[in-house]
């Protein structure tokens, strides 16, 4: 080449290399880059950070893009905690229901009531009935609310 100016590939204006308006910012050395600037006054190294996209949809999409696989989201985050809810009223379900389970067993009631005297009897039906009463109000108040979703 002569200086003059060449032919180049994919349609690119022909020109000389050496007129073209350079980059000039502080390169590692400290001296201007001498990179042909681009139309925004920097070369391709120098461009500068893009500001990001401003609509909802860009804002979007580069969202979707840089997410890997979305364990730290929000959404998942709420559904963990939504399910660690779900699973503490089942576990309470589950000891209000094995506990009148266990009472009413008819066995077991038979040989606890066995050798008590009429009265402690009564006595203890009376609290038991407590229980019951209050066991039963417990369990139609986790009810009443159901799984949190």
């Amino acid at each position: 080449m002569n200086g003059e100016g060449a032919w180049l590939k994919n349609g690119n204006p022909i020109g000389d290399l050496r007129n073209v308006p350079r980059c000039g910012a502080r390169n590692r050395r400290g001296t201007p880059c001498q990179c042909p600037a681009m139309r925004n006054g920097r070369c391709r190294l120098h461009g500068g950070l893009s500001t990001g996209p401003k609509t909802p949809e860009g804002i979007e999409r580069i969202r979707r893009a840089v997410t890997k696989h979305g364990q730290y989201s929000k959404l998942a985050e709420e559904d963990r905690k939504n399910c660690r809810k779900v699973l503490h009223d089942f576990q309470q379900l589950l000891a209000v229901a094995d506990a009148l389970y266990c009472a009413r067993s008819s066995t077991r009631w038979e040989r606890l009531l066995n050798p008590l005297t009429p009265a402690e009897r009564e006595a203890v039906l009376k609290k038991y009935n407590k229980r019951i009463e209050a066991d039963k109000a417990r369990f139609s108040g986790l009810l009443k609310h159901g799984p949190t979703r």
